[in-house]
């Protein structure tokens, strides 16, 4: 039998709090609709909503799913992907349609003690108190994920004043929200799930909050991870949505200063340069390695940009996660500065550093630095002489 762990709450002799898979870094923009009397916290979805036949109202933007889904909903993105197949190409390769399927959230899942939280947002056209099926799956965030997410068949789309929508074959509902920080935010900010936590809540993710205290707070998100494309003579958003899998996006991120001011001393000054939220954002063991190497390429020592964990006993021995500090680049005042000692035998070596996106699996309380590394980009890289 494998050993499965949570990533809400480590294990105890105790009842365990709701579980947590693997919030990617490839973070959802979107989910599905939440009904309005769920306008509290994101992320507070330990247990799945009823259904009711009542009449809802509208809940413009999108958000994490919340019970049974209608196949006839996919039916109706077969019908997206038929008519807008520029578009649909995008979407294919992206890893919003990668959402439930991509083999390290699979990974995450099976550690998982109660996978339907992780569901809510990576197979949002699903139940996410059940498995998905083959075709849910295969969808991941789909188009009707973020663009019908009301009691009726509007299309929600963002606003483009002075554009003619009179051909267009289906109801279509414009909304200036869905082109800001609204749309994606229900996915991409919410808490741990609240069992057990009490007087100890914490945000898994927060990259809504980290936008807000940004220099782009004005910009949405939309502007990088949706860059403008044009196709068959229209210009739309991109749908691959740019994520940290590549490293032109993430180069840019970061404005590199590196200095060996004494022959023991290396010393990298990183501020964020284009960058709208904390980097890395999003789930939990994203990490930068700040990577010192030898002449020969040998590494010496590696430094972790994170958040960093540590376990706190709570009630009748639950562990809960508790954030022991977080050191990415772009959280608090000025350069996030990393100083490296260098070895005596290598001072007088011409010395190289890089900075490499590490996305990780959990690891032990107070061994972050032997987790288990699933991929690693790295970004950039140097050399320093002898001063």
């Amino acid at each position: 039998m494998k050993k499965r762990s949570s990533w809400s709450s480590w294990s105890s002799p105790s009842r365990r709090g709701s579980g947590r898979a693997l919030a990617l870094a490839f973070v959802l923009l979107g989910g599905v609709l939440v009904l309005a009397a769920d306008e509290g916290r994101a992320g507070e979805r330990d247990e799945p909503a009823e259904v009711t036949s009542k009449p809802q109202p509208i809940l413009v933007m999108p958000g994490p799913t919340r019970g049974p889904r209608s196949s006839a909903r996919l039916d109706r993105n077969d019908d997206c992907v038929a008519c807008h197949d520029d578009i649909a190409r995008e979407w294919s390769h992206s890893l919003h349609r990668q959402a439930y399927n991509d083999p390290m959230f699979q990974a995450a899942l099976e550690r998982e003690q109660e996978p339907g939280f992780c569901r809510t947002c990576h197979a949002p056209e699903a139940d996410p108190r059940h498995e998905p099926s083959t075709r849910q799956a295969d969808a991941g965030v789909a188009c009707v994920t973020c663009h019908v997410t009301g009691v009726d068949e509007a299309v929600l789309a963002a606003a483009k004043p002075g554009h003619d929508d009179a051909g267009v074959p289906h109801a279509l509902r414009r909304e200036a929200s869905f082109g800001s920080v609204d749309a994606c935010a229900r996915c991409h900010e919410f808490w741990f799930p609240s069992a057990g936590r009490e007087g100890h809540e914490l945000k898994m993710q927060r990259t809504v909050a980290e936008h807000a205290r940004s220099r782009f707070a004005d910009e949405p998100c939309q502007a990088c991870h949706m860059e403008p494309r044009r196709s068959t003579g229209a210009v739309h958003r991109g749908h691959r949505f740019a994520v940290a899998n590549q490293p032109a996006m993430l180069a840019a991120a970061v404005s590199i200063t590196a200095t060996r001011p004494e022959p023991r001393r290396v010393v990298l000054e990183l501020e964020p340069r284009l960058l709208g939220h904390a980097f890395p954002t999003g789930d939990l063991f994203r990490r930068i390695a700040v990577e010192l190497r030898g002449a020969d390429g040998q590494l010496l020592e590696t430094i972790h940009l994170t958040r960093h964990f540590t376990g706190q006993r709570v009630g009748k021995g639950q562990v809960i996660k508790v954030e022991r500090s977080d050191d990415r680049i772009g959280m608090g005042e000025g350069p996030r500065v990393v100083e490296f000692v260098v070895p005596v035998e290598h001072e007088l070596d011409t010395l190289g550093w890089a900075l490499v996106h590490e996305r990780a699996m959990e690891a032990a309380i107070g061994s972050e630095h032997d987790a288990e590394v699933w991929d690693r980009t790295t970004f950039a890289t140097g050399t320093l002489a002898l001063p």
